[in-house]
């Protein structure tokens, strides 16, 4: 899970191919976007499903502001 109000961006390791459910949470709404899949969900919680099929790191980001919420790394 990653948490925009944490105060730290973790980072998480798949192994390319995987199907990768990431959740993520903050307390006020807001727009989350996954960088290299261009994903983009909005809420206080939400959910990014998808096939881990882009080698290398992927940022987790809120908008506007693009702070780093988490990354994951596919390998």
């Amino acid at each position: 899970m990653c948490d925009a109000d944490a105060g730290s961006a973790p980072t998480f390791a798949v192994a390319a191919g995987t199907s990768v459910t990431l959740v993520a949470t903050s307390a006020d709404e807001r727009e989350f976007h996954l960088h290299n899949y261009d994903i983009e969900l909005s809420g206080t919680r939400v959910t990014f499903q998808f096939a881990a099929t882009i080698l290398g790191p992927s940022q987790l980001t809120l908008h506007p502001g693009h702070e780093v919420v988490c990354t994951v790394v596919v390998s």
